[in-house]
């Protein structure tokens, strides 16, 4: 279709398969287009998180696409960002429960402890079913609390996010870690509390409180 016009939109910062899928928008334009018909424009107004959510997501976006695309955070103002750290992983299974009831409170009815695998949410699932009451396994969506890998929350989005264990180890220092990470805290509308035990990613460190 070679006088045909198309109009192709997406967020490649949002790419949970960095060794397979689409990384820059130059790699499309170089290689399906010959640079004399195409325009391309960056729309960075966000609208779906507070502005201190959308700014902190902003500084893992530096990382995960070295700057190239940025967020330009609209609209209201929230809670900042919340760090608990315990010493010890027990403890901060603990502690979810107790800030999953705190955002009820608050009125928030769509809430997601987003892991980094779904090996790591069914072990985590485990750990909490005696604890609280958790949407049904297999909902994807729900009013309740999920425990979600964060390659199942792209496109969605919840009330609060629990981001469950980002440290140094588990998210290393590399752009497809950080476009994991910025997913998972871009699904928060209102609220975003980070548990951890040890150390922080070096993707996220330079934010800790």
């Amino acid at each position: 279709m070679p006088h045909a016009y198309f109009t192709i939109m997406g967020d490649v910062s949002q790419n949970v398969n960095y060794d397979t899928g689409m990384n820059s928008w130059e790699d499309l334009r170089n290689c399906v287009f010959n640079g004399e018909r195409d325009g391309f424009y960056l729309l960075s107004k966000s609208y779906r998180n507070t502005i201190e959510i959308s700014t902190y997501a902003g500084s893992v976006l530096e990382q995960a696409s070295s700057g190239a695309y940025k967020i330009d955070p609209v609209i209201r103002h929230g809670m900042e960002v919340q760090f608990c750290r315990r010493l010890k992983e027990a403890d901060c299974v603990s502690l979810i429960p107790v800030i999953a009831e705190e955002m009820k409170g608050r009125q928030h009815e769509t809430i997601a402890v987003v892991v980094k695998t779904n090996e790591e949410a069914m072990r985590l699932r485990k750990m909490l079913e005696t604890e609280m009451e958790l949407v049904p396994e297999g909902e994807t969506f729900g009013k309740g609390v999920m425990i979600l890998p964060v390659a199942l929350v792209k496109g969605l989005e919840f009330d609060g996010v629990i981001l469950w264990q980002p440290i140094d180890g588990v998210y290393a220092q590399n752009e497809g870690d950080a476009k994991l990470l910025y997913v998972a805290i871009t699904r928060a509308l209102h609220e975003l509390h980070i548990v951890y035990s040890g150390m922080l990613s070096p993707l996220l460190e330079q934010k800790e409180k």
